[in-house]
């Protein structure tokens, strides 16, 4: 098995990079899971790695796909997940908000990311795992705890046997 972590963050001091993406790695360590990383922004532009036909054998290789986010880079998203196909893969997108909970923004969020990933079907909309953390620039150290926590626990259940 090998595990694909696309990350749609610029600030490298953003609670996705310093916290999502550093527990993801080290939960791969721990349980022995093969990963690599893109970062579908870099230098403060869209970067060379974020042309598809860059991700081409790295989606194709992948087993568990793993999309990190704020709400905000969701277009840069889009484009990183619109040319592949994604069936018979196991996706999981973390997307942070820096907005309270909204039943429309979750639900705008979810079906943007289904449509990208596997089409427009209304029923395909269930088949990638979402994971919202609801604003995410005002957590408490406790709060943070928690999300590291469902973070891990998320990845060790897609990969029990």
């Amino acid at each position: 098995m090998k595990a694909l972590i696309a990350i749609a963050q610029p600030d490298m001091n953003s609670f996705e990079q310093t916290v999502m993406l550093r527990t993801i790695k080290r939960t791969f360590d721990i349980i022995g899971v093969k990963y690599e990383v893109l970062d579908l922004y870099s230098n403060g532009k869209v970067g060379p790695e974020a042309k598809p036909k860059n991700f081409k054998l790295r989606v194709n290789n992948a087993t568990h796909v793993y999309v990190i986010a704020n709400a905000s880079w969701l277009p840069l998203v889009d484009l990183f997940l619109e040319p592949f196909s994604f069936e018979g893969k196991n996706v999981e997108a973390m997307i942070t908000h820096n907005k309270p909970k909204s039943i429309w923004r979750w639900l705008s969020s979810e079906s943007r990311l289904a449509q990208s990933a596997f089409g427009s079907s209304i029923m395909k909309m269930f088949k990638i795992k979402a994971t919202h953390i609801w604003d995410a620039n005002n957590l408490s150290k406790i709060e943070m705890r928690k999300c590291v926590g469902v973070i891990r626990e998320e990845i060790l259940n897609d990969f029990q046997d």
